[in-house]
């Protein structure tokens, strides 16, 4: 056999070298997640240890995050290895490794739904916590504040009967910047009540007999 007969066998068995080579570059590349400080990413549970639960973001690096951060959206779901979660990269250590956090992860998410609703004049769904000066506390996701003014379409005497429960609120204005929001119920309660009358004016006619309750006594 000649020498330049053999020179095609050699190149070709060249190229399928290069072609194993750049495959294995290309999934190495690809199961290498860049992961940038100050974003949001997909966390995977790895491990639980007593009161923490190791994360992996796929940074070649599993961080801690405390269990309680899980537990914030639903304290009866049972965390489990292979769980996967929202988590926000505040920082690199320097000693090596992430400093993750879920519930920032979740206010991050939070303040989008905030910002999305007040656009489209929706609702937010909220727990009232507590009285605080001039209202009452809601948990949103994020805390907001509820002014006494938009609690009812009147005065409750019973503030804390309200306290505990979920309701609907509208966003009448938040700031991001200074974590601050302002929720109404009343605003909701209005517009039930608006669409009812208008229900019920177009089922009334004249000489009808219908039941009501006496709601003020005023003088004329």
């Amino acid at each position: 056999m000649t020498e330049n007969e053999t020179q095609p066998a050699v190149a070709a068995a060249d190229d399928n070298n290069d072609d194993i080579s750049f495959a294995e570059l290309f999934e190495q590349d690809d199961n290498n997640t860049v992961i940038n400080v100050g974003e949001v990413a997909i966390g995977t549970v790895v491990d639980l240890a007593g009161d923490a639960v190791l994360v992996d973001v796929g940074d070649k690096a599993e961080s801690y995050i405390l269990l309680s951060e899980f537990r914030h959206e639903d304290p009866d779901r049972e965390i489990k290895v292979g769980d996967q979660f929202e988590v926000f990269i505040e920082k690199r250590k320097e000693e090596g490794g992430l400093l993750l956090s879920r519930e920032k992860a979740i206010a991050i998410k939070v303040w989008e739904k905030i910002a999305e609703i007040q656009e489209q004049d929706g609702t937010i769904e909220g727990r009232i916590e507590s009285r605080v000066k001039g209202g009452m506390s809601v948990d949103i996701g994020v805390p907001a504040f509820l002014p006494y003014s938009q609690i009812d379409l009147r005065p409750v005497k019973d503030l804390a009967a309200l306290i505990g429960p979920t309701f609907e609120f509208n966003i009448l204005k938040f700031t991001r910047k200074r974590t601050n929001v302002v929720v109404s119920r009343r605003a909701i309660l209005e517009e039930q009540r608006a669409k009812l009358r208008e229900s019920m004016r177009s089922t009334l006619e004249e000489g009808q007999t219908i039941r009501g309750a006496i709601t003020n006594i005023t003088d004329y």
